[in-house]
């Protein structure tokens, strides 16, 4: 390990189930464990985000196929 690289170690045996050895850092400097929830969350945000956009696009498409800008 590197000055830069330390061991996360979480809590608690529930909270080592689902840790993947990251972390992110809060407002205050603390490290929080990336979890399997977490990573799905994100994943899902992204993924109606990503529908979202198509949707705009299919629209923006089908508005300048009938003439409208």
């Amino acid at each position: 390990m590197t000055a830069t690289q330390k061991r996360i170690v979480p809590k608690n045996a529930a909270s080592t189930k689902d840790y993947f050895q990251g972390a992110v850092l809060d407002e205050n400097g603390r490290e929080i464990p990336i979890t399997r929830d977490m990573i799905q969350d994100a994943c899902q945000q992204l993924e109606e985000s990503r529908e979202y956009q198509d949707l705009n696009k299919s629209l923006e498409l089908a508005h300048r196929r009938k003439g409208y800008s």
